[in-house]
Formats: C-alpha cells, sequence, structure tokens
C-alpha cells in the first residue's frame, strides 16, 4: 500500500511594511487623555477629624471624590462640585490627610485655580434654539398637532 501526500500551498507572509494602510480600519480605539498633575500646598493642620471635616463642609463646593491608603495615613480627596462627577474634572481640588503617627487631620489645596466655568456641559438632544421656539409657541399657547 502506498500513501499519498498531499502538498497544500502556503500564503505568502506579508510584512508590516509591504502591508498597504489605507486597507487598515480605525480599530476606534480613543487615545487617552494625559494625567492631570497637580501642586498641594498645606493650608492647615486640625487637631481632630471633626474640626477638618466641618471647614470642608463650611466651604460647601466640594464633594468627596475618592480614598487612598499610605504609609503617611489615609488620604481623603475632594473634587469641586460645580461640574458633573462624570464629566470633565475643575482643576481645584483640596485633600484631608489623617497622619497614621498622629491624630492631626492636615489640609493641602491645589494651586490651580477654579475652571468650572470654562468647561462646557454636554449638549443635550434637543438644540437651544429649537427649545426657545418650543418655549416660545408654549407661552402663545399654541399645542402639537397629533
Amino acid at each position: 500500500m502506498a500513501t499519498a501526500t498531499v502538498i497544500g500551498e502556503v500564503p505568502t507572509y506579508v510584512s508590516d511594511d509591504e502591508m498597504d494602510t489605507s486597507e487598515t480600519e480605525d480599530s476606534g480605539n480613543k487615545k487617552r487623555v494625559k494625567k492631570r498633575q497637580r501642586n498641594w500646598v498645606e493650608k492647615m493642620v486640625f487637631i481632630n477629624t471633626e474640626e477638618a471635616e466641618e471647614a470642608g463642609i463650611k466651604e460647601d463646593q466640594w464633594r468627596y471624590h475618592y480614598t487612598n491608603t499610605t504609609a503617611a495615613g489615609e488620604k481623603k480627596a475632594f473634587r469641586c462640585n460645580k461640574v458633573k462627577a462624570l464629566g470633565k474634572q475643575c482643576d481645584a481640588g483640596i485633600y484631608l490627610l489623617f497622619e497614621s503617627t498622629n491624630d492631626n487631620v492636615v489640609l493641602f489645596r491645589s494651586t490651580s485655580n477654579h475652571t468650572h466655568d470654562n468647561i462646557g456641559e454636554k449638549p443635550s438632544r434637543i438644540p437651544t434654539e429649537v427649545k426657545t421656539i418650543i418655549q416660545d409657541l408654549f407661552e402663545l399657547k399654541l399645542k402639537p398637532k397629533a
């Protein structure tokens, strides 16, 4: 008995240099935004946690953002509440460092100014011109035909 061997063709190898770039499709991956670097300045030292949290509440412009535990202690970061939590954030910020060696709480403040006025809100699905026309028609007591 004789065995037959089948020889198949191997496709030619195409390197990246030979590949036509116009044929490749964009994968749709977005470029990551550069991480914001903040400069922090020590502002106040509180004797206990209650005083530190009251100072943050009195300003009425900070919301809790995240907590980070380090060797120096627990760090609670707060963001400006003039912008939405899921959107682009204001450059200003504070954090409280609850020192691990003693009961002191240190308040740090970023050196950058508030930029929440420069951050535009995402536009809604209805343009503002259409909204004003609808409002004018509503004030004239005109109803849309169903």
